[in-house]
Order: C-alpha cells, then sequence, then structure tokens
C-alpha cells in the first residue's frame, strides 16, 4: 500500500537477532530495543507500551549500574512528559512546544535549558549536543548559543571554552566539531583533523570512549581515549554509527575490524550500552520487507 512502510523490523542483542512479536511494520528504532510505532505508540519488541500520543523524543539518560532510565518526550497534542522505568513523572515546570534533549532536560521555545521541574541549566541556548554522563550522577553538556558562541554545561554549572572557534558544533560531553573540520574539547585539544562526522561515543565505567567517525576524504576512523585504532574491512563512505560500528554503504553493520554483525540494514536506533557487563542492545529497521 502506498505511504505505509513494511520494512522488516528487529533487535539485535550482543550480535545475535531477537524477535519483535509486538512491533508494528512502519515503526522507528528509538533505543534498545524501544520502537516509536506510526500511531505514535512507545513501545518494545514484545509489545509492552510504555506511553502513547508520543511525537518525538529525547536521549535517554541510562545508568548502566542499576538499569535505571528516564526518556523525555513530546507529545502530539504539544505537550511534554517525561518517562522513568516506564513510569511517567509530572513535567509542571515545562511549557509547550519544548524539544526532550536527555534524561529530563529540555530545550524550550525561548531557547531555555531545563529540567521537568522548571530548573534553569542555562539561557540563550540554540543547540545541543550529547551529554556525557557517568554512574555518579556528574553530567557535561557542549551547546550552541543563540549569539552564535559556544558553551560547555557541567552539572549546571558553565565552563570557559577557550579553545572552541565560533560556527563550531557541539558533538558528546565538551567535544566539538569545528568549521575546519578538527574535532577538539573545550580547552582546544584536538583529537581529529579532517573529520566529516561522527558517531555516537561508547563510554564505560571506567571513563574509557570510543567514537566512529568519517573523514572529509570518503575515509573512516575510530578514536578510542584520543588514540587511534586500526581499521580493517569498513569500506569508504561507511557511516558512523557507535563506539566502533559503521553501517557500510551497501547496509552492512560492522565494526572496525570488518566483522559484520548484518545486513540488509536501513535504519538503526540508538544503542543500549551497559558497560558493566559488556552487553549491547540495538533495534534495526532493514531495507526489505
Amino acid at each position: 500500500m502506498a505511504g505505509v512502510d513494511n520494512r522488516a523490523l528487529s533487535v539485535m542483542y550482543n550480535g545475535s537477532f531477537l524477535a519483535t512479536p509486538g512491533v508494528p511494520a512502519g515503526s522507528t528504532p528509538i533505543w534498545t530495543d524501544f520502537f516509536l510505532t506510526p500511531d505514535n505508540r512507545l513501545l518494545n519488541r514484545t509489545g509492552t507500551v510504555w506511553g502513547s500520543g508520543i511525537a518525538a523524543v529525547g536521549n535517554v539518560q541510562y545508568n548502566t549500574s542499576n538499569g535505571d532510565w528516564t526518556l523525555g518526550v513530546a507529545t502530539t497534542s504539544n505537550g511534554v512528559g517525561v518517562i522513568y522505568n516506564g513510569n511517567w513523572l509530572p513535567t509542571p515546570g515545562v511549557p509547550s512546544g519544548s524539544k526532550p534533549v536527555w534524561s529530563d532536560f529540555f530545550l524550550t521555545p525561548d531557547n531555555r535549558l531545563i529540567n521537568r521541574t522548571g530548573t534553569v541549566w542555562g539561557t540563550g541556548v540554540a543547540t545541543v549536543g550529547r551529554v556525557g554522563y557517568n554512574n555518579s550522577g556528574d553530567w557535561t553538556l557542549g551547546v550552541t548559543t543563540t549569539s552564535n558562541g559556544v558553551g560547555v554545561i557541567y552539572n549546571g554549572n558553565w565552563l570557559p571554552t577557550p579553545g572552541v572557534p565560533s560556527g563550531s558544533k557541539p558533538v558528546w560531553s565538551d567535544f566539538f566539531l569545528t568549521p575546519d573540520n578538527r574535532l577538539i574539547n573545550r580547552t582546544g585539544t584536538v583529537w581529529g583533523t579532517g573529520i566529516a562526522t561522527v558517531g555516537a561515543v561508547q563510554f564505560d565505567n571506567s571513563g574509557n570512549w570510543t567514537l566512529g567517525v568519517s573523514t572529509t576524504s570518503g575515509g573512516v576512523g575510530v578514536l578510542y581515549n584520543g588514540n587511534w585504532l586500526p581499521i580493517s574491512g569498513v569500506p569508504s563512505g561507511s557511516t558512523p554509527v557507535w563506539s566502533d560500528f559503521f553501517l557500510t554503504p551497501d547496509h552492512r553493520l560492522m565494526n572496525r575490524q570488518g566483522t559484520s554483525w548484518a545486513g540488509g540494514i536501513a535504519v538503526v536506533g540508538a544503542v543500549q550500552d551497559n558497560n558493566a557487563t559488556g552487553d549491547w542492545t540495538v533495534g534495526l529497521k532493514t531495507d526489505h520487507c
């Protein structure tokens, strides 16, 4: 039927496929085995419904030590909500039309960064990157401002960004991608040059981070704690997804060593990464029915 997306859906857990009996065709993978259905329900692969009337979602705060998760959403009625471990929390301080960012953080129509109770973490915020977060509760977020500047917020306090030029894009934690394609932190430490795009960071409980990138020359790379790791088998033109995973031009999901986890993949959701055990889960949409 015209207008209906009948591409198959699946969930991968540590490289093995899991069935998705409760997920209707046309759903979009969000995070772990969560999907957003065409009729605006948020559900997992077995069909457990976490919410209805969901228009958009932010990034999940996931605590790898105990499994707790928090997700901000925008609703089809132009409202907002926060789901914590499947339970809805009140959002008395968040105005209608706000955009979910991460955990219970929202970006308001008047460019304030606030949490669900209305605590203001920043004003004049135009865009945000991905939050760097650890299980101690510390968080770091790079932002761009409405005055074309940049900033970094650490646990609600603004940090100086002396090494970041105007026009840079926040990536993760205090990392930015500059207009001249350098990946730098807020103090100007250069992690890489010739960077075109970046994937999502894998960050473990020991503070190690892994980031896949694509380069301006059409190649790919992986950074681990600022050091470049060798790549084997990943074709040029691949898109970084998460950690050292890439989506190739011929729709294979593979790691930097060329191990192919799946073929026929069109869309990849956000990975649930439990670094305490090394387990990972991701929702997928294939390019076939």
